[in-house]
């Protein structure tokens, strides 16, 4: 089932979550709900991350109020679908995943991404990808993974390690190149 209207994405969790326009592109923009939750942090290091080492993953950034927010491609948001309404699971453990995409009979691209989105969240340390936490598009009966989204409970994010993240976003360490 494709969302039909950008009301069907999934804005509950650990953030106060809106849909604004940010410098003319449509974002969701997060606030913690909690105060020993640092994702606002984890979700742009993540995205820096991603784009390091080459995982496709929603651009991710920083307000001036320390708010988080995640670019949402709109040349394909009428084309989403969660993987929970592809797959026909609410829940299930990796084979169960890795199973159904076999069994709807995908492309070695799409299996090869869903490994690295696997690879990814173990790298981060990601402990919320969960069925509405990644999605596909389907354009022209064609199927791929969207780009990764909602990285913010990864990094040790809901820890007390609050100043190395935030050593991190200073320093930039991450965009050191090796």
């Amino acid at each position: 089932m494709l969302l039909n209207t950008l009301s069907q994405l999934n804005l509950e969790g650990a953030n106060i979550k809106e849909l604004l326009r940010y410098n003319g592109e449509l974002v969701v923009v997060k606030k913690p709900l909690q105060d020993n939750c640092y994702d606002n942090i984890s979700e742009v290091l993540a995205y820096e991350i991603a784009d390091l080492i080459g995982v496709p993953c929603a651009r991710a950034g920083l307000l001036d109020d320390e708010r988080a927010y995640s670019v949402i491609d709109e040349r394909v948001k009428d084309n989403l679908v969660h993987a929970c309404d592809l797959l026909k699971l609410d829940e299930g453990s990796v084979y169960d995943i890795y199973d159904k995409l076999e069994r709807i009979n995908v492309n070695e691209k799409i299996k090869f991404r869903f490994l690295q989105m696997l690879l990814f969240d173990v790298l981060i340390r990601q402990v919320d990808r969960n069925m509405t936490n990644f999605s596909f598009i389907i354009i022209d009966k064609c199927l791929d993974m969207y780009g990764l989204y909602d990285n913010g409970l990864s990094l040790f994010s809901t820890t007390k390690f609050k100043s190395a993240l935030n050593f991190l976003m200073r320093t930039r360490i991450i965009q050191m190149t090796f």
